[in-house]
């Protein structure tokens, strides 16, 4: 085993749209090539800014992959010898780029007035693809106060409040026609609203940016909201097609749309947090504690638990504002999942994400072994679905598969399966998707439960647009719905947040 440590540290300090951000970054020796064959561990001591709370905290590795072994990389960062955060990585053309979320230790540590941090980042498995890490990063938010994990987590279709839902301010293809969208609620009183179209974060005035009527929300002439005209979002011919950028062609309404990646969407977005009637509305999950009794007792007696999160891009937490290091610095449903369990039991959870976008269940039946089965998890959250083409039948007998080879390495690890959102009813119609999700409520049984997201996003769709909840335009979630995402499985998991 080589432990290769990091040569230097430069200090630095930057501004990302209106957020200040604290960066540590660090040079790394050559050929500090991480293989999971020999359990290599390149180390690295971070400094910690003076500051006394902090909303977020990653870090970013950047470096090369070494071969072209069909096993994918996936890296695991540990904090001192406790694991904290992982990521698959997807080879792009030798390259590669990941964010680990590690907000909770970093937060830790400046509690406890640490000056640094020690962290390493190595691999689990066997047989993964080595990597050369080129270069690391610590990028810490402070001064901020807008992101609260407690309050994001509050069901959406429960009390009488709802906190940063979120309106892509669409024009209509009649220009002259006023640009309206729906809320989830009638507002009964207006908590905040505000936009980031500006590059910073622009507080917006009832009756001067936006008007309500009933649980419809108009941007008024002149406001400060930036409207994006029907014309920059959609076009009829592939030569029209040309001014969206990337685009993809949506078949249902026959139009090329605009397809956008990282945060275009969440800072074109308007947030509205309001008061509303008071909803108790049957969506979502039930908390069962007979369904997954072994998680139950691992949390309740404060055993340390181990999660692993295996599925796509949306699980991999494509277009989550804090892995675009963008405000309000959300994470993935997954980093949400860990937090708030280890928030609510006060119990120590470790959390692996071994997601990878663009892929499927056939791939991750493929490569589980490799992936997942190292970390020899007590709770497995399947998340695959929106990359598969196949027959239902094909798609259970590779979840089946992949269940039976957790618990290959463990007999008693129970599984969470969790259904996909909808595409954008405008781009393509799956209904094997919904095939899908049948097949997954058909395996509940005690030690695998199913949360169906697509289920509370299906509702969720009867009132508002796709647009107004989507990271990409087309098969990602944004902020707003990655909450959903969380709340849905949180609910099998914690008593409080249940129907």
């Amino acid at each position: 085993m080589k432990i290769l440590k990091i040569i230097s540290i430069l200090l630095i300090a930057i501004t990302s749209t209106f957020a200040e951000l604290y960066v540590d970054s660090a040079k790394i020796d050559n050929n500090a090539v991480v293989n999971s064959q020999e359990k290599d561990v390149v180390e690295a001591t971070f400094k910690l800014p003076k500051v006394k709370r902090i909303p977020f905290a990653a870090i970013t590795v950047e470096g090369e992959i070494k071969d072209t072994k069909q096993i994918y990389p996936s890296l695991l960062i540990s904090v001192g010898d406790n694991p904290v955060a992982s990521r698959t990585i997807l080879n792009k053309k030798g390259k590669f780029g990941a964010l680990f979320v590690v907000t909770r230790e970093i937060r830790d540590a400046i509690r406890e007035n640490k000056e640094s941090i020690d962290v390493k980042i190595s691999m689990s498995g066997k047989n993964q693809t080595a990597c050369e890490i080129k270069s690391a990063s610590l990028k810490v938010l402070i001064n901020e106060k807008h992101f609260r994990t407690s309050i994001y987590m509050r069901p959406v279709f429960s009390g009488d409040e709802t906190i940063a839902e979120s309106i892509f301010p669409l024009g209509d293809a009649d220009a002259k026609k006023p640009v309206t969208a729906k809320l989830l609620f009638k507002p009964t009183e207006i908590l905040e609203a505000y936009t980031l179209s500006s590059g910073k974060k622009v507080e917006l005035q009832k009756d001067k940016d936006y008007k309500i009527n009933g649980d419809t929300i108009e941007f008024l002439p002149n406001s400060n909201v930036k409207i994006i005209p029907y014309s920059e979002m959609y076009a009829d011919t592939k030569e029209q097609a040309k001014n969206l950028g990337a685009n993809f062609h949506f078949s249902v309404i026959k139009k090329y749309a605009k397809f956008r990646e990282g945060n275009w969407f969440h800072s074109h977005m308007v947030y509205i947090s309001y008061k509303h009637m008071a909803t108790n509305e049957k969506v979502g999950e039930k908390y069962d504690d007979t369904i997954l009794p072994n998680t139950i007792t691992f949390l309740k007696e404060k055993r340390p638990l181990r999660i692993a999160l295996y599925g796509d891009s949306i699980s991999q937490g494509a277009n989550a504002s804090g892995h675009s290091l963008t405000i309000p610095f959300a994470p993935s449903w997954g980093d949400y999942v860990a937090q708030e369990l280890k928030r609510y039991y006060r119990a120590p959870v470790v959390y692996f994400n071994r997601a990878l976008g663009g892929t499927n269940s056939t791939w991750g039946n493929a490569q589980i072994e490799e992936l997942v089965c190292p970390d020899k998890p007590d709770l497995v959250i399947l998340a695959f679905g929106m990359n598969d083409r196949l027959p239902a039948e094909k798609f259970k007998e590779n979840i089946q598969s992949m269940i039976s080879k957790i618990r290959k390495v463990n007999p008693s690890a129970e599984i969470i399966l969790v259904t996909s959102m909808f595409a954008n009813p405008l781009w393509h119609n799956f209904p094997v998707h919904d095939e899908y999700a049948k097949v997954c409520a058909s395996l509940q049984t005690k030690g695998v439960a199913v949360a169906d997201v697509r289920a509370v996003h299906k509702r969720l769709l009867k009132q508002k647009r796709f647009i107004d909840m989507t990271g990409n335009n087309v098969n990602h979630p944004n902020d707003f719905l990655i909450r959903i995402y969380a709340q849905t499985i949180l609910q099998k998991l914690i008593p409080t947040m249940s129907k």
